[in-house]
């Protein structure tokens, strides 16, 4: 997954700690560089300050929820053009998100070999 020597970053703004921390480490292992938030005022100042190649955002979060970081970072010049996908358990809202200009969207449970394909599909298309 490396291209020119340089790792893609990922971050996770998910506030559940089991998932965030099995998703940092098979991210890891799959030769990206993870940052992660567990919760949304974290998750949009890493967003600011790593610009990371794609980001993977839960909605339902303690505080700012996902749909207000998702607008937050589709509405900042700095952000809008970073691919996200929301990884959520509410599965009637993929419309809503794919609106609020979210590029790709997976229900939990999800499968990880799903996830890893949409991000290399994202990441690689840039």
């Amino acid at each position: 997954m490396e291209t020119s020597g340089e790792k893609k970053k990922v971050l996770i703004i998910e506030d559940e700690t089991e998932l965030l921390t099995i998703l940092q480490i098979r991210l890891s292992h799959a030769q990206f560089e993870v940052f992660a938030a567990s919760d949304g005022n974290s998750g949009l100042e890493l967003a600011q300050s790593v610009k990371p190649d794609i980001i993977l955002l839960d909605i339902m979060m303690p505080g700012i929820d996902g749909f207000t970081i998702l607008r937050e970072i589709k509405g900042s010049d700095s952000t809008c053009e970073i691919p996200v996908i929301v990884v959520t358990a509410r599965d009637r809202i993929e419309d809503s998100c794919l609106l609020e200009g979210a590029e790709g969207f997976l229900t939990k449970p999800f499968d990880y070999r799903e996830l890893e394909n949409a991000i290399n599909r994202l990441v690689s298309a840039e």
